[in-house]
């Protein structure tokens, strides 16, 4: 596995285009959240018009959830999206990873 996309983003100050990773067709989606933090993902592809929900698995203790509710690492595995949207709030610092073939 290759390393696509990355990027850090302080939670204490997002930009709008932080949200957004564009230009993903399928692969991992890692996280590591520092801090007290709240994020969802949604994913979009050209042939929906609307987005879905991306569940992730926290890695600490493997469980399923709809959001990272606090601190630690998770991993979401996604295909056939274009882009992937996130919420988030709190504070701390995210940093995310897309690897993928």
């Amino acid at each position: 596995m290759t390393t696509i996309q990355e990027k850090t983003i302080d939670l204490n100050n997002i930009n709008p285009e932080d949200l957004f990773i564009r230009n993903t067709e399928g692969g991992t989606l890692y996280v590591q959240v520092e801090g007290d933090a709240s994020i969802t993902f949604a994913g979009k592809s050209l042939e929906l018009d609307t987005y879905v929900n991306l569940p992730v698995v926290d890695m600490g203790t493997f469980t399923k959830s709809d959001a990272i509710t606090g601190e630690g690492f998770y991993m979401c595995i996604f295909g056939g999206l274009d882009q992937i949207q996130m919420t988030a709030s709190g504070t701390g610092r995210m940093h995310w990873k897309v690897m993928g073939e």
